[in-house]
């Protein structure tokens, strides 16, 4: 990882569709403003970065959730 601080657009345009282990977070109540990218899921096995992320040693995001579409309803 390149260790600078970015935005989270930017970490999603740099990463797209992994999970990233994030450190250093800053964030709004609601989104995350910029953060350093430690690892992602295509250098890091993702077992290890949940229990990364369970340990508090990083805050774990994927980056295209919010560009996933939804297929279904509920009733």
């Amino acid at each position: 990882m390149n260790g600078k601080r970015m935005t989270w657009k930017q970490i999603k345009k740099e990463y797209p569709n992994q999970y990233v282990g994030l450190i250093d977070v800053i964030k709004d109540p609601v989104d995350i403003l910029t953060a350093v990218v430690c690892c992602t899921s295509n250098d890091t096995n993702e077992d290890e970065m949940h229990l990364m992320a369970f340990d508090g040693k990083i805050s774990l995001e994927y980056t295209s959730l919010d560009e996933c579409i939804q297929t279904g309803f509920l009733t």
